[in-house]
């Protein structure tokens, strides 16, 4: 348990304790990390690489839980539900998958951005996820297993980041 942190280097992942900024575990990464994600509850870290898997990881101990495999290119986006269910991955392939953290199973694949998804993220309440891609749109979909809800245009560039501000009613793309 306890509050951690997250945040990736050339082929490694590391976990800090937020109470005291301790480096609290190393991981050597198979691959290079190229998304992060924790679950609310701090007990497991989540990482996608350029090989298009997904790896879950112990945060106390950094045991590998599983690897999820669907994404045929880098997984760039990574984010998990409020109660830490599910987690929806976004890759260059264009995808959106939501998964079921408990048995790594794919719950639903959304084509989301032609060319490629580049960030998502999920609002506390009213629980929604928002994707964004070099379509130049933000998309906002509902809870898994994942209706879009709206479109949001407006930027004649690729979009390469957004975030929901605190209480999940804004969506900054």
């Amino acid at each position: 348990g306890g509050k951690r942190s997250v945040a990736a280097s050339e082929g490694e992942v590391f976990i800090w304790a937020i109470r005291d900024g301790s480096n609290s575990l190393r991981i050597v990464h198979p691959e290079w990390a190229t998304a992060l994600a924790i679950t609310p509850n701090g007990e497991r870290s989540v990482s996608g690489s350029n090989d298009g898997v997904i790896r879950v990881w112990r945060a106390e101990n950094g045991g590998l839980v599983r690897e999820m495999r669907g994404h045929s290119n880098f997984v760039v986006g990574l984010a998990t539900t409020p109660d830490g269910r599910y987690l929806m991955s976004g890759s260059f392939d264009g995808t959106v998958r939501v998964w079921d953290l408990g048995d790594g199973s794919v719950v639903r694949t959304i084509d989301a951005h032609p060319g490629g998804v580049h960030d998502g993220a999920v609002s506390a309440a009213p629980s929604l996820f928002a994707t964004c891609g070099v379509d130049g749109l933000a998309r906002v979909w509902s809870p898994p297993p994942g209706e879009l809800v709206a479109d949001l245009a407006g930027h004649a560039r690729a979009r390469r980041a957004l975030a929901y501000a605190p209480g999940g009613r804004h969506l900054l793309p």
